[in-house]
């Protein structure tokens, strides 16, 4: 059996995928394919053995090679590569105070746990990364509307969505009191 050609070698989480080649099952759920670690659900295989369709799943921006074992045959010789990109969806909230502070969640596909979030150029404190979702503590910024940064290994994207800075939405304090305390001593035995 040989693996002789890929349509569609790049792509995010849910592509679809096409293999061509000879010698793999008329059953779906007996050719398995691999992308790297990342499982690809067979869903369709032509009766001939020619041709095999699989979803690819959940995997981070990276390049990864394609293997197909038929159940009973063994695996496919043949090699071909699969680049899950990175893309954004959305984040959110899209106003924010002028003081930090604010949790921002950005959501999309093919991120790294490892992930950085910027604002305006300004990082974003990231506590939390997974392939979908990142989430981090926005920085204090001038009121002004910026641009939503995502740096993934090598690879940056950037929103064309924007986030705004809005001083009407951000919490101020105009006094404490009592303003002077005095301070009382004692002594503790020792």
């Amino acid at each position: 059996m040989t693996l002789i050609c890929v349509i569609h070698f790049t792509g995010v989480s849910g592509t679809n995928i096409t293999i061509t080649g000879s010698g793999f099952d008329a059953s779906p759920e007996n050719n398995i394919v691999m992308i790297g670690d990342i499982d690809c659900y067979t869903f369709e295989a032509k009766a001939d053995g020619t041709e095999i369709q699989c979803t690819a799943g959940e995997g981070p921006r990276n390049v990864e090679t394609i293997k197909v074992r038929v159940i009973g045959k063994g695996y496919a010789t043949g090699m071909n590569i699969f680049i899950f990109n990175m893309r954004l969806t959305f984040f959110s909230p899209l106003i924010v105070s002028l003081g930090g502070g604010t949790q921002l969640d950005v959501n999309g596909e093919g991120f790294h746990e490892i992930v950085t979030v910027f604002v305006n150029e300004v990082p974003c404190e990231v506590f939390e990364g997974t392939t979908r979702l990142a989430r981090c503590i926005l920085p204090a910024l001038p009121a002004g509307v910026y641009k939503v940064k995502v740096s993934t290994g090598e690879q940056s994207s950037t929103f064309s969505a924007t986030i705004e800075y809005d001083a009407s939405t951000t919490p101020t304090i105009s006094n404490v009191s009592p303003s002077t305390e005095g301070v009382v001593g004692m002594n503790i035995p020792m």
